[in-house]
């Protein structure tokens, strides 16, 4: 399975060790007791492959922690504001971060760098108090706005600064998502493998996400808030209409797990999105703690079926609402079993195909695959040399 949104971006920083110089004209005395770090952000404009509904990721906002692997020593806001970390503030700018900053005056227990994106997380305490914290799904449902996390030791000295005679340190932090995607490109009435379709006509009502997680700390590695549709038929029924407690409509809770309002007819037996993809977030586990596959329950009305393609008088409408039930995924012909966060799952154009005898009246009953395809929604970084 490839990593999506790898390499998310590169952050790069040259740690500058002071040592005094014999010459005091040519070379300024530098306490050995501080550490100078040129930090360059990169990748925050180039276009993400793979993220159909927006295309890329976008870094808004967030916090650069120094720490020496248990404390934070020394935090700065990255935003959008004035920098402010030439005069002794906690600021720096993000246009000014993607083209190079010095920052210096840093205590020498500084062992690792951490950046956390599109999240506010404590400026100081524990590096352990900033990956635990708590994120909501509801922050996490656009594609181009996902918290971003990494941390990076700062190793050994990889050569000499030629101007000072300073050891140099280097690291580079792949900043990566808490969140996997899903997107589904369309929804077509078709002939498939064993069944011939008879329907003519029908309505998407909404699309649900179940069997989430929803919340998670910064750092990815738990997840909280299982939330599943349970119940007899019935209430299932009632419990996937739009505007229920956990699927609640845009803007009055968190629509992240419910593409609603969606009421579309079939055009050509085909119900498609206006725009780019129906697309949804969902915490996911990081690389050897993955999570388990969720469901994508698709309610339907208005279901027309003939079986002489409606030149006659039989055709039948169904009664009441009917329901897909999506649980399985597969890849190049293998099963999905579990999702990892960075990842983008897209169902493309025709590939969700369904026939009158994949509807059940109740969700989560004759369960169907169907095929994704894995995208690398990869950044291409730019590959940065420290500045001095």
């Amino acid at each position: 399975m490839m990593k999506i949104f790898r390499n998310a971006f590169l952050v790069a920083a040259a740690l500058v060790l002071g040592f005094t110089s014999c010459n005091k004209d040519d070379v300024p005395p530098v306490s050995n007791e501080l550490k100078a770090v040129s930090f360059t952000l990169s990748g925050s404009s180039t276009r993400a492959v793979g993220i159909d509904a927006s295309g890329t990721i976008t870094f808004n906002s967030g916090v650069l922690y120094f720490h020496d692997g248990t404390n934070i020593v020394r935090s700065y806001m990255l935003t959008t504001a004035t920098s402010t970390y030439a005069t002794g503030g906690n600021i720096i700018n993000i246009t000014d971060a993607e083209g190079g900053v010095i920052i210096t005056n840093l205590p020498a227990n500084i062992s690792h760098v951490a950046v956390v994106g599109n999240t506010t997380t404590p400026l100081s305490g524990t590096i352990a108090s900033v990956r635990g914290y708590v994120l909501d799904m509801a922050s996490q449902m656009d594609s181009d706005d996902v918290n971003l996390y990494g941390n990076e030791g700062i190793g050994t000295s990889v050569g000499t600064n030629p101007a000072t005679g300073n050891d140099l340190y280097e690291v580079a932090i792949e900043i990566e998502p808490v969140v996997a995607r899903f997107q589904l490109t369309d929804i077509t009435a078709a002939n498939r493998a064993g069944y011939v379709n008879h329907i003519v006509s029908f309505n998407v009502d909404a699309i649900f996400f179940d069997e989430y997680f929803n919340d998670s700390n910064v750092w990815g590695a738990t997840r909280t808030g299982f939330t599943a549709g349970t119940g007899t038929p019935a209430e299932l029924v009632t419990y996937f209409t739009g505007g229920t407690a956990i699927y609640a409509l845009p803007g009055t809770g968190p629509s992240s797990y419910n593409w609603d309002n969606v009421n579309l007819p079939s055009t050509s037996l085909r119900v498609a999105p206006a725009s780019g993809v129906w697309g949804y977030n969902t915490f996911a586990g990081i690389a050897g703690d993955e999570t388990t596959v969720p469901y994508i329950i698709i309610r339907l009305s208005n279901i027309v079926v003939s079986y002489d393609g409606g030149t006659t008088l039989d055709d039948t409408t169904y009664a009441g609402a009917q329901f897909l039930t999506i649980r399985g995924f597969m890849s190049a012909g293998v099963q999905i079993d579990e999702i990892v966060a960075g990842n983008v799952y897209t169902v493309g154009a025709g590939v969700l195909r369904f026939t009158e005898q994949d509807l059940r009246p109740q969700p989560k009953e004759n369960l169907i695959d169907v095929d994704v395809t894995v995208t690398v929604a990869d950044w291409n970084p730019v590959p940065v040399e420290p500045i001095i």
